[in-house]
């Protein structure tokens, strides 16, 4: 269900016919609605993020081929210097800065309203934008998998987080705790740097800077 709602959504809904008529609530952004939060409704909603990070990620393998791979050095490991493996890098980074710039948004207004925010958090973030991450994840591992780069620990990871997605996103009062777990998505942008430089120029100090 929606869960608890502070009391200017609950003196919103007195006035709406349905959930979705909600400004900004839980599921209530573009592209994100659903009508009474059902499981197949927000099973839809999540497949049309499946079908967008697909095309975003397919996208990014020319794209490294053409602009990216050209201009760096070659990688030690085989598999690295394949722009699959490049273009991940990339559409992990654009999932990043999809994913982290709203959530330490949220945070950040959160620190204002604290006695609200530890009970209700953002929904409207934490709702639409832990199902962009998950359902990154889910393509992400499907895709690694298919040009055959998933290892155990990158499917123990997407797993887990896949796991946590689907345990927050139909109830609406971990909003807070979705939004302090996708505000370390933060790091993954020197992370992202970091396994694709690694073995190209592991004594560059720009590596361990960003490790």
């Amino acid at each position: 269900g929606l869960g608890a709602r502070p009391p200017q959504h609950a003196a919103n809904m007195a006035t709406c016919a349905t959930p979705s008529c909600i400004p900004l609530s839980c599921g209530t952004w573009r592209f994100f609605v659903t009508e009474n939060e059902e499981p197949f409704e927000i099973l839809l909603v999540a497949l049309r993020w499946v079908a967008f990070w697909a095309v975003v990620w397919l996208t990014c393998i020319p794209i490294a081929s053409r602009f990216v791979i050209p201009h760096m050095p070659p990688s030690s490991k085989a598999r690295e210097n394949q722009p699959a493996y490049v273009g991940q890098k990339l559409a992990t980074t654009v999932k990043v800065l999809v994913c982290c710039i709203p959530a330490n948004y949220a945070l950040l207004v959160d620190l204002w309203h604290a006695d609200v925010a530890i009970q209700y958090g953002r929904y409207e973030l934490s709702a639409a934008f832990g199902i962009v991450f998950t359902t990154f994840e889910a393509v992400d591992m499907v895709m690694c998998a298919w040009f055959g780069f998933l290892d155990a620990e990158y499917f123990f990871h997407h797993s887990v987080h896949i796991a946590f997605g689907f345990i927050m996103r139909p109830n609406c009062a971990f909003a807070m705790t979705a939004a302090v777990l996708l505000a370390q998505e933060t790091s993954g942008i020197f992370l992202q740097y970091f396994l694709l430089m690694r073995n190209r120029q592991p004594d560059h100090p720009t590596i361990a800077i960003s490790f």
